[in-house]
């Protein structure tokens, strides 16, 4: 019987295949992050703060154009004790993208908003095998998002990454990090 000898691109493509299979999710094991959709819209409009929307909602938009709504932030943690969330962190990047990528971190008050609707601190997610929904009540919007050319469709992916901290003894003398990263697509529609 004769073999067949194996083209390299074939070896290649096997090579390639479990990494196309596996991307998804990164983070910490236990640790998991959603938001409703992963096909993000980008308009071209101003918008309004979780912040604003819930302390001054007749105070006009305090977001500039282009904005990405979120509405809420879903977190599932698998661990033994309370996370303390520290900050929400936002990628975009793609070819239309100004600088080659626009990021935002949301941190302390401005995070409290976004995830339980005050400016009350520490931000803390209680351990459960059900996602935990981020009550603000809010629709979580971010803004400032630049394009090169507004006049061109855009296209492109970004993540989410969420950075916590949690104890590892009942004492709490043992603080680690944990994190959890969320990706998603995004689109912006040129006016005709």
């Amino acid at each position: 019987m004769k073999m067949k000898r194996i083209r390299r691109p074939f070896i290649l493509i096997l090579l390639l295949l479990p990494l196309s299979i596996s991307c998804g999710n990164g983070g910490t094991q236990g640790f998991d992050s959603s938001i409703p959709q992963t096909q993000l819209l980008l308009l071209d409009a101003p918008g309004s703060s979780c912040k604003q929307q819930l302390s001054s909602p007749t105070d006009p938009p305090d977001l500039s154009s282009l904005v990405a709504i979120v509405n809420q932030v879903q977190i599932k943690w698998n661990g033994t004790y309370p996370l303390n969330l520290v900050y929400f962190h936002f990628h975009f990047s793609g070819d239309n993208i100004a600088s080659g990528g626009f990021d935002i971190t949301y941190t302390g008050t401005d995070l409290a908003y976004i995830w339980k609707g005050t400016a009350l601190l520490p931000i803390t997610v209680q351990p459960s095998v059900n996602p935990t929904v981020s009550a603000s009540g809010c629709q979580f919007t971010v803004g400032g998002i630049t394009l090169v050319d507004k006049t061109k469709s855009a296209f492109g992916s970004g993540t989410l990454l969420i950075y916590a901290t949690t104890q590892t003894d009942a004492a709490g003398q043992n603080i680690v990090p944990v994190t959890s990263e969320q990706y998603f697509t995004y689109s912006y529609t040129a006016p005709q």
